[in-house]
C-alpha cells in the first residue's frame, strides 16, 4: 500500500529532496482507495522548514496562488499543493492531533516514514468516518456532511461524539466555529 503512495507522490518528493516536510491527510487516503485525490497536504515541524519547501519550489518556478502566514497554495505539475505552515507538527508520531476522522490520519515524512491511525486502512477500505480528534465541532460536523457526499457512512455512536461536543461548546466559541466554516475555513478534506 505505501509504495502506491510513495509512487503517486514522487512527482513532488523528488522536487523536496533534502528537505524536511510530512505529507498528510486526504491525498494518503485517497491514494490508498484508488480515487484521484483533489490536493496535497504538506505540513512542517516549524515555518522555517516551511518556508525552505516554499523557497525551493518558488526557485523551480512554481508560483503560488495563495501565501500567507498560515498556508501557501500552489500548482504543481497540475496539482494543487497546500504548504501549511500555521499548525507545526513536530514529529510523525503527533500528526494525529491535527485530524478529525481516522481516513484522514496517516502520514508520510521526507524519508517515507509512515505513520496510520490504527484504524485508517479498515475506515478507508470501508468508508467509514471514526472521530479521532475534534478541534471544531461544526467544522468536523460539515465535513461529515461532505465525506457522506462522497459515500462514506458515520455511525449513530460517532455522530453522537461530534453532537455531544457541539452541546458542551460555549456560545462565544459556537459562533467563531459557525463564522469560520462560512468564511471557508473548513474546506479541506
Amino acid at each position: 500500500m505505501y509504495d502506491k503512495v510513495i509512487k503517486k507522490l514522487s512527482f513532488l518528493t523528488k522536487k523536496l529532496e533534502g528537505l524536511e516536510y510530512f505529507i498528510a491527510g486526504g491525498c494518503i487516503r485517497d491514494i490508498c482507495n484508488d480515487e484521484e485525490y483533489r490536493d496535497i497536504d504538506i505540513y512542517f515541524k516549524n515555518k522555517s522548514d516551511g518556508h525552505k519547501v516554499r523557497e525551493r519550489l518558488f526557485n523551480l518556478g512554481y508560483k503560488w496562488n495563495i501565501n500567507n502566514v498560515y498556508i501557501c497554495v500552489m500548482e504543481i505539475d497540475k496539482t494543487e499543493v497546500q504548504l501549511i505552515f500555521g499548525r507545526p507538527i513536530l514529529n510523525l508520531c503527533l500528526f494525529e492531533e491535527e485530524f478529525d476522522f481516522s481516513v484522514c490520519c496517516c502520514a508520510m515524512d521526507n524519508k517515507f516514514n509512515f505513520v496510520c491511525n490504527e484504524n485508517f486502512f479498515d475506515d478507508v477500505k470501508n468508508k467509514t468516518l471514526s472521530v479521532v480528534n475534534v478541534k471544531s465541532a461544526f467544522g468536523t460536523f460539515s465535513r461529515v456532511i461532505r465525506f457522506c457526499k462522497r459515500g462514506y457512512s458515520i455511525s449513530d455512536i460517532e455522530l453522537l461524539k461530534i453532537f455531544t461536543i457541539i452541546n458542551e461548546t460555549d456560545k462565544k466559541e459556537m459562533n467563531q466555529d459557525c463564522y469560520d466554516i462560512w468564511s471557508g475555513e473548513f474546506k479541506n478534506d
